[in-house]
């Protein structure tokens, strides 16, 4: 099967792209729990296990970030409490070591190869799990901070010879990243704090994020924060205020929010970066006094960002600044809507934009010329498995498909409608 010009030449910018792709699965934390004990493998389906021989105790190894203690609770520490509720029962206190063991005592057994239970788990240990989310005021204190996560692996079956735990982050991450403009000063006296919250211990409104750096990072429970003030920055003796718009501080369990804070004599200006998977990295990038070219804040299409099934696109980190460097930043893709609504990523932008050459007519879904190209995206499967060929000879040879193609040929729609009709086959 030939491929058109079109196909070479979109292959060809996509490798020239300066930008990273994401790979792999996206997850929030994964806790694998596994029972110990030797020769498991040699057991057989029914068997009886002498009592004593193997404990239900856990192994758990953590995803994330784990470079500084703002990334969050990413990594397991010695004495550690965690509590694991079997069959409905009574919690029991589970300690964790450096290796990331999780025991307790006295220890319950397995007592045959085919038995399962039903074990929920949370963290940090409570006889109760907790009803609702309350994160510490003060989180400055590494203490109070890993204390205001909670952790909790929903109900779940287990068996002798599967017993994994995934455990998810029940607060949402919260990053500013504060910059210097002309004139301003951050020095050892600037302070964060996120404002007018709910669900802060004691009836508090106000939370003191930790700080490495210029970086500032807290964990609230899930809340609506936007069109009140929440971000108060002091420095140099005035107060500046940043008051996000409509869905931009709306905080959802499991997600991590970075908002990169530039201070100027004449108020804040912020970049939002939206939704990413918790421990992405958002706290880690540097664009320290960078401000980015227009075209390339995070609400604007540009080349690298996530299209979605569902039609919608969201920002791939892609950046060029005013000083021509750039950066990806690691934004990774958001697998749900604003309602809620699973989707998946298949494509990437790769010019946004019209091309000035582009003459193709262009219809939306529903057959309705399009008045305006917003960009162009790359297919990140290819339309493989559906026994669809271009044609039975290279196309470009027909007079009825037409001769004027070039690897400047932006037409991908026109064409695959031409295609289409002469070969009386689908495509998309």
């Amino acid at each position: 099967m030939k491929r058109n010009h079109l196909f070479q030449s979109v292959c060809r910018t996509m490798r020239s792209l300066p930008m990273a792709v994401p790979a792999g699965a996206y997850s929030l934390i994964l806790l694998a729990a596994m029972l110990t004990g030797c020769s498991k493998d040699q057991l057989q389906d029914g068997e009886t296990l002498p009592d004593g021989k193997y404990p239900m105790t856990f192994t758990a190894s953590v995803e994330g970030i784990t470079t500084t203690r703002a990334t969050g609770k990413d990594a397991w520490t010695s004495g550690d409490k965690v509590a694991i509720q079997i069959d409905a029962k009574a919690a029991q206190e589970y300690s964790a070591d450096a290796a990331g063991k999780l025991s307790c005592t006295p220890p319950m057994y397995w007592q045959n190869t085919t038995e399962t239970h039903t074990v929920h788990a949370w963290y940090p240990y409570a006889p109760v799990k907790p009803a609702a989310v309350t994160v510490k005021a003060d989180q400055s204190i590494a203490a109070n901070y890993l204390a205001s996560d909670l952790l909790e692996a929903k109900e779940t079956t287990l068996t002798f010879t599967n017993s994994n735990l995934t455990f998810t982050h029940r607060t949402a991450k919260v990053i500013v990243n504060l910059t210097a403009g002309a004139d301003v000063t951050l020095d050892a006296n600037t302070t964060v704090t996120l404002m007018n919250l709910t669900a802060v211990e004691g009836g508090a409104t106000v939370v003191t994020p930790d700080k490495v750096d210029n970086t500032y990072t807290a964990l609230l429970a899930p809340q609506n924060c936007s069109g009140r003030k929440f971000i108060k920055v002091t420095t140099d003796g005035h107060d500046y205020y940043y008051t996000p718009k409509m869905n931009e501080a709306n905080f959802e369990a499991g997600n991590q929010y970075t908002y990169l804070v530039t201070v100027k004599k004449t108020g804040i200006t912020v970049t939002v970066t939206g939704a990413t998977a918790w421990g992405s990295g958002g706290a880690s990038i540097s664009v320290t006094g960078k401000t980015p070219k227009s075209g390339f804040f995070s609400p604007d299409l540009k080349i690298g960002d996530f299209y979605y099934s569902d039609g919608t696109t969201s920002d791939g980190g892609y950046r060029e600044y005013t000083d021509n460097t750039t950066a990806t930043l690691p934004i990774i893709p958001v697998l749900k809507a604003a309602d809620g609504t699973p989707r998946n990523v298949i494509g990437l932008v790769f010019k946004a934009g019209k091309d000035n050459s582009d003459q193709g007519d262009y219809k939306d879904r529903n057959g309705n010329t399009m008045s305006t190209i917003h960009g162009y995206v790359l297919a990140l499967v290819d339309a493989v498995g559906y026994n669809i060929a271009w044609a039975k000879e290279n196309y470009e040879s027909r007079s009825s498909v037409g001769t004027s193609k070039t690897n400047n040929d932006w037409k991908g729609y026109s064409n695959c409608q031409i295609i289409k009709a002469y070969t009386q086959n689908g495509c998309t």
